[in-house]
């Protein structure tokens, strides 16, 4: 019974557990746990053979060490069992100290710096030379001229004599060298010393000869400075923070990698560092560890290899006996942190961490594609054996590659043909009827998209030919109220003149009949008086010059408004833009005056030297035509406080009336005076600016007045640049993007159609291959910039 119990649980889960989910983990686990066991078993095995790799490295390293410095120590003994074999053999005589100041000279030369050699006597007779690590050769001697002294004399490059440096009381036979030779009879070593008053530590190889009485006859010596072995230590480049060092039994430091010298100072004066003293981090630490797993420095007999904790990190050290036949009795150590090793390896681990991750990930992949290719077409019958069962009969299973998994799916879709075939004929006029009924939607989708298309371009165009037909009616009106005006203004301006002689001669005909007859008849006299004969004579003068003047501004304006029309040059012909302009202005003469809202505009201009430009006159008129009036317009939004000529909107009694009417102001900026109207006076305007915003803000009153700035220039590519500003409201960013395209306006509806700005930049750019642009920003004002070829090629 107990064993049910379980079996009918685990039936339980397995029937709410996908098949998916059935292959997959187990598989994936099993994956895992290779994988898991192979990255642990790599990381274990690299870190043992990074620690073996250290090991050997420092074994090297010791072994390195220690050939090293027995080379080193061996020169000082060859050198003495040189010199003993030139005396034995006759070739030097120990007494002639001039023969062997010149031997101890020429074998100085190829010795290394910071070596000395010297021979001494059981008399206190010394004799020796050294050179020091700056090259520099020096002789020491005592003999019978000197005792109890010895005197050292510096050498020049041919090995005379140069000068005394130090004489002083020396006794060589109280010297440590000289006892140790004394009590060991044969080759050893000085205990190690200091050198002179230097931190630098030295030690002496000594050899005795006796006589065949067996009677001491001369000690020789050889120093060598151990600061050499230092500096091999440094270079040795063990790994990059492995640190090497030589100690005495004592544990006083040798040499060392380290830049710590290897005395201190105390009290008692200079003494030799101790290792378990040292500053050196690792040396301090090391020779502690040895001292605890030893005992003491005396114990270690045999090369040794351990490793200890130092802050967390681990520190393998390798330790080597340092000894000769002669005596030496040194210890040799390296100690190498891990981490030196551990990047490589760390890496590899990582590495491997990555490979053994994407195995994973591999794995998981093949496992649920695995799942999917068994479950899927399982899953297919399922659904369609489910849909079938609901009448869905248009139903097919892709057969798998699975073998038993593709016949079953083969099985099932000869079943569900055979229930397809009589509706196959059904299905596929159903189908031939929505695809008819789709390509008819797409074609009347299609046509709509084209209509509406072509009804924009249509109300385009229409309302382009609208404006053009207004200007175009304008023109012809334009032109024919000129050619209505012209004629009677011109009959009556070439006849002023023909009028002034005729009463001339009245008026002297009259003079003539006074003279003649000074008392004329009462009647005439009185008609004399009604007329007012002297005042007629005195204004019919001023009166026939107005009439002059008049029909003269009449005959003006009339040329103006022509040459504003152009309706006689529909062709391309040079010009001059500033008679443009200025027809354009006359025009807008009207809106430029005085409002209830506002001051008269005041329109500065600044033309400069413009050749004729070839254009269509008429076109780029009405260019200068819309520019200006939404110059106006921007100007009529504003609602700042306009200053009313000499500065000020309100002038009270000394201001105009309200009932007065002034038309634009216009002053020319350059080098001509400025002529202002409404009080502005004349003054002199100095450099002007050629941007038209800048001459508005250099030449406005201390108020701001509604001003039009039109500048002109020549470029030095042959064309020409007609700036237009005002100081109106000024535009957003979002409004000046969008100014030239078609129908956008800011103004009311019923107020504009959009199309003035977009069909001018039309005029300017594609029929005279200019370019239109425009600075705004709010309440600073607007300037439009027209560029045109002097040249224009024909659009």
């Amino acid at each position: 019974m107990s064993l049910k119990i379980p079996t009918n649980a685990l039936r339980k889960v397995s029937q709410k557990i996908p098949l998916r989910l059935l292959l997959v983990v187990p598989f994936v686990l099993q994956i895992f746990a290779a994988v898991g066991l192979t990255g642990w078993l790599s990381m274990r095995n690299g870190r043992q053979a990074i620690d073996d790799l250290a090991f050997q490295l420092s074994s090297q390293a010791t072994a390195r060490i220690d050939r090293h410095v027995q080379n080193y120590l061996a020169k000082p003994h060859l050198f003495n069992q040189m010199f003993e074999s030139a005396v034995r053999s006759g070739d030097l005589n120990l007494e002639d100290f001039i023969a062997l100041e010149n031997f101890f000279w020429h074998q100085i030369q190829q010795a290394d710096l910071g070596t000395s050699f010297f021979a001494s006597n059981p008399q206190g007779d010394f004799l020796g030379i050294r050179r020091d690590v700056t090259g520099s050769t020096t002789l020491m001697i005592r003999d019978e001229s000197t005792e109890p002294n010895w005197e050292i004399h510096r050498l020049n490059s041919s090995g005379d004599r140069s000068s005394l440096i130090v004489r002083k009381e020396y006794d060589p036979r109280d010297r440590p060298w000289y006892k140790a030779v004394i009590k060991s009879r044969t080759s050893t070593w000085s205990p190690i010393l200091q050198v002179a008053s230097r931190p630098v530590l030295a030690i002496i190889a000594v050899r005795p000869i006796y006589d065949k009485t067996d009677n001491l006859t001369a000690i020789l010596g050889g120093t060598i400075t151990l600061s050499q072995l230092s500096e091999f230590l440094r270079n040795l480049n063990i790994s990059p923070s492995g640190q090497a060092f030589i100690i005495e039994r004592s544990g006083e430091i040798v040499a060392s990698s380290g830049r710590e010298p290897p005395l201190v100072s105390t009290s008692e004066g200079e003494e030799r560092l101790l290792a378990t003293s040292s500053r050196e981090l690792f040396i301090n630490s090391t020779s502690r560890q040895i001292l605890q797993r030893f005992g003491s420095y005396a114990r270690v007999t045999e090369e040794s290899q351990f490793a200890f904790t130092l802050d967390g990190k681990l520190q393998l050290v390798q330790v080597r006996p340092l000894q000769d036949e002669l005596g030496l009795d040194w210890l040799s150590v390296v100690v190498i942190p891990e981490e030196d090793f551990m990047e490589r390896i760390n890496a590899n681990t990582r590495i491997t961490i990555g490979l053994c991750m994407t195995a994973l990930v591999l794995a998981t992949l093949v496992g649920i594609e695995t799942s999917r290719r068994i479950g899927e077409p399982i899953l297919r019958l399922s659904e369609a054996a489910r849909a079938m069962s609901s009448g869905k009969l248009n139903q097919k299973v892709e057969l798998s590659d699975v073998k038993e998994l593709r016949v079953l799916a083969r099985s099932f879709n000869q079943m569900a043909r055979q229930l397809r075939e009589s509706f196959t004929a059904l299905e596929k006029t159903n189908e031939e009827l929505e695809t008819r009924v789709e390509q008819r939607t797409q074609e009347l989708q299609d046509k709509n998209i084209d209509l509406h298309k072509a009804l924009e371009q249509l109300k385009r165009t229409q309302a382009q030919l609208i404006q053009a037909e207004k200007m175009s009616g304008l023109g012809q009106l334009v032109a024919g109220i000129a050619h209505e005006i012209n004629n009677p203004v011109s009959f009556i301006y070439g006849n002023v003149d023909y009028a002034r002689d005729y009463i001339q001669d009245l008026l002297g005909l009259i003079e003539v009949y006074q003279q003649e007859y000074p008392n004329p008849s009462p009647n005439v006299l009185e008609a004399v008086e009604e007329t007012d004969l002297e005042f007629v004579v005195d204004d019919l003068e001023k009166l026939l010059s107005s009439m002059k003047s008049g029909a003269d501004r009449i005959r003006n304006i009339v040329l103006s408004l022509r040459n504003f029309s152009r309706l006689d040059e529909s062709d391309m012909k040079p010009v001059d833009i500033h008679q443009g302009l200025e027809s354009t202005l006359l025009v807008l003469q009207k809106r430029l005056g005085e409002q209830k809202s506002r001051p008269a505009i005041e329109i500065i201009k600044e033309y400069g030297q413009l050749p004729e430009v070839t254009c269509y006159a008429s076109k780029l008129n009405q260019v200068f035509m819309n520019i200006l009036n939404n110059a106006i317009d921007a100007i009529e939004k504003g609602n700042g406080e306009w200053g009313m000529g000499n500065g000020g909107r309100k002038q009270g009694a000394e201001g105009q009336g309200a009932g007065e009417t002034r038309g634009a102001e216009t002053r020319e900026v350059g080098d001509k005076k400025i002529e202002g109207l409404g009080g502005l006076g004349d003054r002199e305007e100095k450099n002007a600016q050629v941007k038209a915003l800048k001459l508005i803000t250099e030449n406005s009153p201390q108020y701001p007045m509604p001003t039009i700035a039109i500048a002109t220039e020549v470029t030095d590519d042959d064309s020409v640049i007609i700036r237009i500003a005002d100081n109106g409201l000024g535009m957003q960013e979002d409004v000046l993007q969008k100014i030239f395209d078609p129908f956008f306006t800011t103004k009311p509806v019923g107020s504009g159609t959009g199309l003035g700005l977009s069909i001018s930049y039309q005029i300017v750019v594609e029929s005279h291959g200019g370019k239109l642009s425009c600075v705004s920003s709010p309440g600073a004002g607007a300037e439009f910039m027209i560029e045109i070829p002097i040249a224009a090629a024909k659009s």
